[in-house]
């Protein structure tokens, strides 16, 4: 009778083990999915975008930057037209003073 618990206890025993065993490698195979799936999820959305918003801003700066070297390079040996809207007699005026 000794011998038949003692073999009822060390089945019970080893069942037990062989659950927390599955229930470890379980948690090990949960946790190595949700790895996966975030490095899936960064590399192929998360850096996308940000290379595309990068991209948007320099093409942003480049065109601000050619926008206002081209508003500089107007002014390059050229009268703007302000100038050009000042009446003769003003500048007469203006000469006759010195």
């Amino acid at each position: 009778m000794q011998n038949a618990l003692t073999a009822v206890g060390d089945a019970a025993q080893n069942a037990l083990n062989g659950v927390s065993e599955a229930l470890e490698w379980a948690k090990q195979s949960l946790s190595h999915f949700i790895e996966a799936a975030v490095i899936l999820l960064i590399t192929n959305c998360v850096i996308p975008l940000l290379v595309l918003f990068f991209f948007v801003f320099i093409v942003r700066q480049v065109a601000s930057f050619l926008k206002l070297s081209a508003l500089q390079g107007r002014g390059r040996g050229q009268i703007p037209e302000e100038a050009n809207s000042v009446p003769p007699a003003e500048i007469a005026e203006f000469t006759e003073k010195d």
